[in-house]
């Protein structure tokens, strides 16, 4: 269902892993590489030997500034970026789906809006987030590493 490609979605444990290294905390990844008794996936090789030779370093700026713990980045940008993508091919099918749940086309696309408000008004409720403008940074960066992949 999400626009990303198949090896990304199966490895989005990793993906998470190093993207909440890269804000600071190194224990999903150090969590994983125990789990599977030290295999790293090829796509993630490159990566993790930068970060044990010391060439990627965690953006501890960022990190300190940074709302969601970074543990739970993937998690919820991929949560989000799910209802969102969900919205967005109903948007072309909303006639059918519409006809199907006897309803008018526009009520299904309000309805997947009103559905992702409220989501991001959960996660805004459980981190503690301000402003919607958080999370639309968040999924914003991840769409910037979507689009980078396979270089993680």
């Amino acid at each position: 269902m999400l626009n990303i490609p198949p090896r990304l979605n199966e490895l989005w444990d990793w993906f998470s892993a190093v993207w909440a290294f890269d804000y600071g905390d190194a224990r999903p990844l150090s969590d994983l590489i125990k789990s599977n008794e030290g295999a790293i996936p090829a796509e993630f090789a490159s990566a993790v030997a930068d970060i044990v030779s010391g060439a990627r370093r965690p953006n501890k700026k960022a990190g300190v500034k940074l709302l969601v713990p970074a543990r739970e980045l993937g998690k919820l940008s991929g949560t989000l970026m799910i209802l969102c993508d969900l919205r967005d091919k109903l948007k072309t099918g909303a006639t059918e789906a519409a006809y199907r749940n006897r309803m008018k086309p526009i009520d299904v696309i309000e309805k997947l809006n009103r559905r992702i408000k409220i989501a991001k008004g959960q996660a805004m409720s459980e981190f503690g987030l301000g402003s919607e403008e958080t999370i639309d940074r968040l999924l914003r960066e991840y769409k910037d590493r979507v689009t980078k992949w396979p270089v993680v």
